[in-house]
């Protein structure tokens, strides 16, 4: 009798924490949900004008022949820093640092200085999505740490870098401009960020490594890690990008995107929202259905086998780089 009872106690237990992580997760799965339908619109043009007066703002410094030397000591700074990020706790807190630093100083030099400071942080940062993390998608966690400590010391920043994210990549909103009933292909190429001449092969590729990065920004620690914060931009952003994505009309780049999201953060976003990320899993998998003719075969496969696997196994494996080691020493 006792051995039953317990048992019966033991799954009874069970079945009520299972009940009470549901509950949260649909909480949880519910607030993102309405973030998604807050007019991003207007979430858009407010980082749009940010930008703009940032611009504004710094010109002026830019173009001071007196202030050669004060430009000369930020881009040095700034450049030397992040060329220096390495996949490491160590490496991602000094370069962190220097940069937090070179913040506070620029603000001595004036607000001009400061808008001109932000900016190139910024675009320093986030234009590692076209160079190391488009090669190695793993970096985007060591270049994520630091920008997560930078937005957690320097809270004016996190805007910042939320512009020129969705300025580079329009994709990490996500938001897919509408093509103007007059637009040329070399028009609309062009509204949606397409370089001159740039195929659109050659562009999803690059498109990829802006999302790798904002995936891997939405999961950092390190500013807890390390002692210096919270990461303001969390992992209820990306539940928000999901279901923005799985909402929209599917486009041709749909499934390039949606892989390369996944393979950074739907481990994290498995974890945080369980059967609720379920269900959007298999209302995505529906949706690959009505995917444009063109949709490149290459994605649409690797997605639909990531989907597969993860309904036959419940889990998504975590990504390679995650976890950073403590010190360079042990990244080998």
């Amino acid at each position: 009798g006792c051995g039953v009872r317990e048992e019966a106690e033991g799954l009874h237990a069970v079945a009520v924490e299972n009940e009470r992580r549901e509950a949260e997760e649909k909480v949880k799965a519910e607030d993102a949900r309405k973030a998604a339908v807050i007019l991003p619109g207007k979430r858009l043009e407010e980082l749009k004008a940010l930008l703009v007066r940032l611009r504004e703002e710094a010109s002026s410094f830019e173009e001071d022949p007196s202030k050669r030397q004060e430009r000369m000591n930020v881009k040095k700074t700034v450049n030397k820093a992040v060329n220096q990020i390495a996949a490491s706790k160590h490496q991602v807190s000094t370069k962190s640092s220097e940069l937090v630093y070179i913040l506070g100083i620029s603000e001595k030099y004036g607000p001009a200085a400061s808008a001109f400071c932000k900016l190139l942080v910024a675009e320093k940062l986030i234009d590692q999505s076209e160079g190391q993390v488009k090669l190695h998608s793993r970096s985007a966690f060591a270049v994520a740490g630091v920008i997560s400590i930078v937005m957690a010391q320097c809270p004016a920043m996190t805007d910042v870098f939320l512009a020129q994210f969705h300025y580079a990549c329009t994709y990490t909103f996500p938001f897919f401009p509408p093509k103007p009933a007059d637009a040329s292909k070399e028009d609309y190429q062009k509204l949606l960020g397409y370089r001159p001449d740039e195929q659109p092969e050659q562009f999803f590729e690059r498109m990829t490594g802006y999302i790798s990065l904002y995936a891997a920004l939405l999961q950092s620690d390190m500013p807890s890690a390390l002692g210096v914060g919270r990461n303001p931009y969390r992992i209820a952003n990306g539940w928000t990008w999901m279901a923005r994505i799985v909402n929209a009309a599917p486009r041709v780049i749909t499934p390039t995107l949606v892989i390369a999201f996944l393979e950074i953060a739907g481990y994290e976003l498995s974890l945080n929202y369980g059967r609720q990320f379920r269900k959007l899993m298999m209302a995505l998998y529906e949706r690959l259905n009505k995917l444009p003719a063109k949709a490149p075969p290459g994605a649409t496969s690797r997605l639909k086998i990531h989907i597969e696997e993860f309904m036959a196994r419940g889990t998504i494996e975590p990504p390679e780089g995650r976890e950073l080691p403590e010190s360079d020493a042990q990244n080998t």
